[in-house]
């Protein structure tokens, strides 16, 4: 993986680099240890706080094998306790994205317990981050209607109990549960490159609808037939790049023109794992700022 964390029980997830480990760790113990003579650095994987073994921290990609192969900066986890670090948990283990690739797309239950429990806090507690991501990534502004419609079929799917849901991806695992939905008199978040683009696509591409100036999505005056614009996210997939596993869905948009319907546009969304972790960490640090200032 990628990315970690210094501190267990917050949403956080660090990008690794030299710089990054440097300011994190502070170079200090217990993260830099010195074991059987070797010095050894130490960190938390974001999604299950089990110890990680961060790899060439302070040296050029190494050698590893005969064929030359050469491996990059990351973190690795260890399946063992870490003294002044941590404890290892396999249950937390066999529910990561990071450490069991085939949880990222699993569509196995996980059982009811911390995990679950967890990511259904954070969508009670933190609605509105999963609406940032989307008009974000997606460029779609939602209504409260829209959104109450996304959040039912989120519940009616159990959603928290996929084990390919999880916390870097829950407003990505979000979208993709919420089933075919009518966008039409939507918006387009035009703040947004996303909601700029699909404003740009659906005037292109659609026939019946159009989005207006201001990114409300109209149906055209000349429609006399009944009209629907919907969207639905397909293709979960898991996919590396220079030897980093990152996870990506496509959306697609249909037009209905009097039960006529016409796929009018897909647009494949890669998932940022650190902007809705870090959206987190952020309120958190200012909910217990408020908190320690003017008490609970």
């Amino acid at each position: 993986m990628f990315v970690f964390k210094v501190k267990k029980g917050i949403n956080q997830a660090i990008k690794i680099s030299e710089k990054s480990v440097i300011e994190a760790t502070k170079r200090g113990e217990p993260f830099y240890q010195t074991v059987n003579g070797k010095k050894r650095h130490y960190a938390y994987c974001p999604v299950c706080e089990n110890p990680v073994i961060l790899i060439n921290v302070h040296v050029d990609n190494q050698y590893i094998d005969e064929a030359e192969k050469t491996l990059s900066m990351h973190a690795r986890h260890i399946k063992s306790d870490v003294s002044g670090v941590g404890k290892y948990s396999q249950d937390a283990y066999d529910s990561c994205p990071y450490a069991n690739p085939s949880s990222s797309k699993s569509k196995v239950r996980r059982p009811k317990g911390t995990v679950s429990n967890e990511l259904l806090w954070l969508i009670k507690t933190f609605p509105d981050a999963i609406d940032t991501v989307m008009r974000r990534d997606v460029g779609i502004l939602a209504s409260e209607t829209l959104f109450e419609k996304m959040l039912t079929n989120f519940k009616e799917e159990d959603g928290h109990l996929y084990r390919y849901v999880s916390k870097p991806n829950l407003p990505y695992s979000f979208m993709y549960m919420a089933d075919s939905q009518d966008i039409l008199f939507e918006k387009t978040d035009i703040n947004y490159s996303s909601g700029r683009e699909l404003k740009k696509l659906i005037n292109e591409n659609a026939t019946w609808c159009f989005v207006s100036k201001y990114g409300t999505i109209c149906k055209k005056k000349n429609a006399e037939k009944y009209v629907r614009l919907t969207i639905h996210f397909t293709d979960f997939e898991i996919h590396e790049l220079d030897s980093e596993k990152y996870q990506k869905f496509s959306f697609i948009i249909t037009e209905s023109y009097g039960g006529q319907k016409t796929e009018i546009l897909k647009k494949e969304v890669k998932f940022d794992q650190f902007y809705y972790l870090n959206i987190i960490e952020k309120r958190m640090r200012y909910i217990n700022l408020a908190k320690n200032i003017l008490g609970d």
